[in-house]
């Protein structure tokens, strides 16, 4: 019984990885040349009562806060009413 469960986990569990892994690199790709330590490290500070400093500029936290991260977001969102609408429409 308990391998069944955890069969039905798996996909879930890959899928959430994966959408993780997609919008990091969805954040991560830009024509502003943001480190990659930078960027989780100003992601972790947006965490509450976490406190890491990233060493970015004004500029750079609005390029990651105002255009990457919600870009990221907005994909993945229409990414999945897409796949909810071609799963309603094939019935």
């Amino acid at each position: 019984m308990r391998s069944r469960a955890r069969l039905r986990v798996v996909p879930f569990v890959v899928a959430l990885a994966l959408l993780v892994v997609t919008l990091l690199a969805g954040v991560l790709v830009g024509s502003a040349g943001l480190p990659v330590s930078g960027v989780l490290k100003a992601l972790a500070d947006r965490i509450p009562f976490v406190h890491v400093d990233s060493g970015f500029g004004v500029i750079d936290e609005n390029v990651l806060f105002q255009l990457r991260v919600p870009r990221a977001l907005m994909a993945a969102l229409v990414g999945g009413m897409l796949a909810v609408a071609g799963a309603g429409y094939q019935g």
